[in-house]
């Protein structure tokens, strides 16, 4: 663990020739030999865990399980693997509905790939599911949707990059650095530009910058 990040990294029996494997801001975590030259690692929060496969001699990786449809994730919860490291059971929701509280158990060969006909039919089989699901949706939303259009109209990805730039360049938002405070400032400032009553709300912590963290809390209407 370096600071608040966890990553992955081999070191030899001797304690010597250690190697970082993983750069990544989500936590790497369960790192599993399955052969002198693979292993698998998770990646993310434990609500929201995925499988990856290390190639340790070309340093690459492969997420091993993805949602069959295009919709959302697949958040997986179990995991084991075959004594001769070819296959892997994984327990995961599966069926793009992630509140759901059905899951499933589906077996993933290491060793053998998707062929191009069965990759197609997936990718037609998505392709019509996505169509049916947005058709569904303009029927349902029609009488609004003159509504939607003349507010979605007004908004602006110029002005929202402004915002995210500007909250990016204030560097570190940890509770122990300057730019938590400055952060929280600059949202009590742009949400009472915008018409609304922010507040702060303070806690005493001593880890944080001046002993004590500031939460800017806004209610909006609606929500």
């Amino acid at each position: 663990m370096a600071r608040e990040d966890w990553d992955l990294y081999l070191i030899g029996r001797d304690g010597k020739d250690e190697q970082r494997l993983t750069r990544e801001i989500q936590h790497d975590v369960s790192p599993r030999f399955i052969s002198n030259s693979r292993l698998i690692g998770l990646i993310g929060e434990p609500r929201h865990r995925r499988s990856y496969l290390y190639e340790l001699g070309s340093n690459t990786r492969i997420q091993l399980f993805h949602n069959n449809t295009v919709r959302t994730i697949s958040p997986e919860y179990a995991w084991q693997v075959s004594a001769d490291g070819s296959l892997v059971l994984i327990q995961s929701d599966r069926d793009g509905d992630t509140v759901s509280p059905e899951r499933g158990v589906y077996l993933v060969h290491l060793n053998r790939k998707v062929t191009k006909d069965q990759l197609i039919a997936r990718l037609e089989k998505n392709l019509a599911a996505e169509t049916a699901l947005q058709n569904l949706g303009q029927r349902t939303f029609a009488p609004i949707a003159a509504d939607v259009r003349s507010v979605v109209a007004q908004s602006s990805t110029n002005r929202i990059f402004e915002y995210e730039k500007t909250l990016f360049d204030f560097d570190s938002k940890h509770i122990s650095k300057p730019g938590n405070r400055q952060a929280a400032d600059y949202l009590f400032a742009t949400y009472k530009s915008f018409g609304y009553e922010p507040e702060y709300q303070c806690f005493d912590n001593r880890a944080a910058a001046g002993g004590k963290n500031l939460q800017c809390n806004c209610q909006i209407e609606g929500n």
